[in-house]
């Protein structure tokens, strides 16, 4: 494990950060859509009426401030007459952010066990025989990833059509693939069953 993981508050704050960016990086690049940081808060706007891409993040309200700033943006939300989620980080203050955000009527609806990993080039190493993870290189590898999270959401749909409006305004031309924002795809290939033939072999 490396040294900067040992400090359980640098730790805490870096995940912060990553989560607060994988709320907007897709913003920055798309027509329509905005990114508000102020000192105390960010905001990513799709401009799609999804809190799939429409989230608050990154919160370090005062104690003495909290509620008045709850309160400011969530009118200033509601305004845009679009869905959006508030996420509360494990470095999010005051302490007491989702109480207060349940006080004024923003109710936790989904939790989510925070996870790390080294910040390198490295794919996970495949758990199930026959799985074949990927680095998205290409626009239809985009656009099999932007359909995953449709195949997986109640009701089915709405995310998932947010997703492919989302990757489809930023689906790049040829040779413009060399973004800093990384996802990848994966495909499984079962195995045959013990009493198949074995495939034919090329020389």
């Amino acid at each position: 494990m490396n040294d900067h993981f040992l400090d359980d508050a640098d730790l805490t704050d870096r995940m912060e950060q990553n989560l607060a960016e994988h709320a907007c990086h897709l913003h920055r690049s798309m027509t329509g859509a905005a990114v508000t940081e102020a000192g105390d808060l960010l905001v990513a706007d799709s401009g799609l009426d999804d809190d799939t891409f429409n989230i608050v993040a990154a919160a370090r309200f005062t104690a003495a401030d909290a509620t008045a700033r709850i309160t400011e943006t969530a009118e200033s939300l509601a305004r845009t007459g679009r869905r959006f989620s508030w996420w509360v980080g494990p470095a999010s203050t005051p302490l007491d952010l989702t109480t207060l955000l349940t006080a004024a009527g923003l109710p936790a609806s989904e939790r989510e066990t925070a996870m790390w990993a080294e910040l390198d080039d490295t794919l996970p190493p495949p758990t199930v025989q026959g799985l074949d993870i990927q680095t998205v290189a290409t626009p239809e590898q985009l656009a099999d990833y932007a359909s995953a999270p449709g195949s997986c959401t109640s009701p089915p749909g709405s995310p998932g059509a947010a997703a492919a409006s989302a990757f489809g305004y930023l689906r790049p031309g040829p040779g413009d693939m060399n973004s800093p924002s990384h996802s990848t795809a994966w495909q499984h290939y079962p195995a045959p069953p013990a009493d198949s033939p074995s495939p034919p072999t090329l020389d």
